[in-house]
């Protein structure tokens, strides 16, 4: 007998029948009327409880940012990786160069 946390259980139970996973999740966010976390924050407590491929999975249903997670347990956003490297626009000064070519 094999005994499974219920993170790695449920990263198994997304590898081997995502669909069934993920139908009842959404059934499960149906019945709530109002749910505590968005689609986005669920996905992102998804990742922090160590289900990295079941939140991917649901980030992908729901259209969503997933994040990973860092060594000191922040996480790391996609938006934001991209945002840091695209370089800095220069703003122009409007000077002309000096110096005249002119004789």
């Amino acid at each position: 007998m094999t005994r499974y946390s219920l993170a790695l259980y449920l990263e198994r139970l997304c590898a081997e029948e995502p669909e069934l996973i993920t139908t009842a999740i959404e059934l499960c966010r149906k019945k709530l009327r109002k749910p505590t976390f968005s689609k986005a924050e669920y996905v992102a407590l998804l990742v922090k409880n160590g289900c990295q491929s079941l939140a991917e999975t649901m980030a992908a249903l729901w259209k969503v940012d997933c994040p990973s997670l860092t060594k000191d347990g922040s996480l790391t956003y996609p938006s934001d990786v991209v945002e840091k490297k695209k370089p800095a626009l220069k703003a122009k000064s409007g000077k002309k160069a000096s110096g005249s070519l002119t004789r």
